[in-house]
């Protein structure tokens, strides 16, 4: 049997965390959930830790991607004996974790993932915000764990409210078609499960928001097989409002990011 862990990175999810944990937690054969929370200001670490999971906290924020890849040293990638993970003590992360809580319950939150245990398998990330349509990443699992792909894309159904203009969408998709031959409907979608065997050779992930199109384009590279998988997952959309068109602006900036760093590689 596949051991599967889920890492759900958050920042200020209070409202929802606890509705796409119980989701998660629905899903046969999910080994491990833990909760990134990163920087959040409200009660979104403390409402994980309701639903029984393995929960991170960093301070300050550190951006989808830098969250992504404080998680990574307290991942079971490799069997390991029961001990703290050397990497994660050299890279600091355990002191920064604990910043605002420091409490004898909050510091064994962070010291048991680290524990020995078998290997993960299949590691999935889910945003916070999905609600009880989490409960579909069973959808992505299934053709990981069968070995129909190595890496699997969540797609959305399309939108309810009129959002941006495509540019951000379009230009990811350009560039995996361009590096992978790959017609990519999804090319931001966070909503992912892969093989350990790709995570470790994707990591680290670009940081903000060029994540996801920086682990498919790196994965495209190295010849792993992606999978898009039709879903009825929603969240919370952006509209054509300031906020909206801000969050787009940081996402084109780092997905100009991505191209500029493949460009200086010669690729």
């Amino acid at each position: 049997m596949k051991n599967i862990t889920v890492v759900i990175p958050a920042y200020n999810e209070e409202e929802r965390i606890g509705e796409t944990l119980q989701a998660v937690k629905s899903i046969p054969g999910i080994s491990r959930v833990i909760v990134v929370s990163d920087g959040s200001t409200d009660t979104t670490a403390s409402r994980a830790r309701e639903e029984g999971v393995e929960v991170l906290e960093l301070y300050p924020n550190r951006g989808k991607g830098g969250a992504m890849n404080a998680v990574l040293p307290f991942l079971n990638l490799e069997q390991r004996e029961s001990s703290l993970s050397a990497e994660a003590m050299e890279l600091g992360f355990v002191p920064q974790l604990s910043t605002r809580e420091h409490t004898a319950e909050s510091s064994a939150n962070l010291l048991l993932p680290q524990l020995g245990g078998k290997a993960t398998d299949i590691v999935v990330f889910l945003d916070a915000d999905l609600g009880d349509s989490a409960s579909q990443a069973s959808r992505l699992i299934e053709p990981v764990a069968n070995g129909m792909a190595d890496l699997s894309i969540a797609s959305f159904p399309p939108p309810q409210k009129k959002g941006g203009f495509g540019l951000v969408k379009g230009t990811a998709a350009w560039l995996i078609s361009k590096v992978g031959k790959m017609e990519a409907r999804a090319p931001l979608s966070g909503q992912r499960a892969m093989t350990r065997e790709v995570l470790q050779a994707v990591t680290p992930f670009n940081e903000g928001y060029g994540v996801e199109l920086g682990m498919s384009v790196n994965a495209l590279l190295q010849g792993f097989k992606l999978l898009e998988v039709p879903t009825t997952m929603s969240h919370n959309e952006s509209g054509r409002d300031l906020k909206g068109f801000l969050h787009r602006g940081r996402q084109f900036w780092d997905v100009l990011r991505v191209i500029g760093d493949l460009r200086r590689k010669g690729i």
